[in-house]
């Protein structure tokens, strides 16, 4: 089981380190994308034959369609790279709580299906204000001027439609991390390449990264092969950022399948975890890796 690890980080690079060693067998490729607001020397450390620094790299703000550049940055490299039966997109602050063996049986055996999050939209929190008002995102060079324009779409609303030939897309949103088969990324890209539009509508969106995929893959023939995705994460009540996986999750973590707002999931991986988290790291390697 070939698998691409994509992992889009811009800080703690002790854990950052430990996630790749964790990864790493003759079977996987991580490909690291580093936030071009941070300074990559701070992750030199990292070293190893199956681990690939992309030498291109965006500014990343959260919120904005630079999230969603940088993770196409990542497939990019993956796909020069090479062929892959599963590409499976991480943060940097992630940690798998399964085996190499385990995770890679468990593609193999699911190797038809995609592991992503995905709601109609509005629902699940993803209301359709996120694309219906423009958005424009901190990497806009004059701070001014976007606070204007920013201040402007409040004031005199209008309201978008995803664009496209006859009706429109049906809105989808979801997670921002998932694990998608080469079919689904041979689609996704492709379809980008002939869509361009649709991807400029998104440069405009609030947490694009949340609704771009998910809305190009549950519009298309793969909308049955969709999954709940792997990753396991508690978030507070209100908070858009999870809480910091502690010893009082590893219960939770121990199950093979863990109730979520979008279905079942398997919990391969968890998230979120900093550079703190060296002995939770030591005690999920000792208790729950071993599976």
């Amino acid at each position: 089981m070939k698998i691409a690890f994509l992992i889009a980080a811009h800080d703690s690079p002790s854990h950052l380190k430990l996630l790749v060693e964790a990864l790493v067998s003759s079977q996987h490729e991580i490909f690291i994308h580093i936030d071009h607001n941070s300074d990559i020397k701070t992750f030199a450390k990292i070293e190893h034959e199956n681990v690939h620094f992309l030498s291109r790299r965006t500014k990343v703000y959260w919120g904005g369609f630079s999230q969603v550049k940088a993770t196409l940055l990542l497939i990019t490299e993956a796909v020069k790279f090479g062929s892959f039966d599963y590409f499976v997109l991480l943060s940097g602050k992630d940690y798998p709580t399964r085996s190499n063996n385990f995770i890679d049986d468990f593609f193999e055996i699911n190797t038809n299906s995609n592991f992503i999050n995905v709601v109609q939209m509005p629902g699940n929190g993803k209301s359709l204000d996120r694309i219906e008002n423009f958005y424009f995102e901190q990497s806009i060079r004059f701070p001014l001027f976007r606070k204007i324009i920013t201040y402007l779409a409040k004031v005199f609303p209008l309201k978008r439609k995803i664009p496209r030939k006859g009706n429109s897309y049906i809105p989808y949103g979801g997670s921002t991390w998932w694990a998608l088969n080469e079919g689904a990324i041979q689609y996704i890209m492709q379809f980008i390449e002939r869509n361009p539009v649709f991807a400029n509508f998104f440069k405009y969106s609030h947490c694009p990264d949340e609704m771009f995929f998910q809305t190009i893959l549950a519009n298309s023939a793969f909308r049955k092969s969709l999954k709940p995705a792997i990753f396991y994460a508690d978030f507070p009540k209100g908070s858009p950022h999870p809480s910091l996986i502690s010893n009082k999750h590893l219960k939770e973590l121990l199950k093979s399948k863990i109730s979520t707002t979008y279905g079942d999931i398997s919990p391969l991986i968890a998230r979120k975890f900093n550079e703190n988290s060296s002995d939770l790291i030591k005690t999920i390697d000792k208790t729950l890796r071993v599976i």
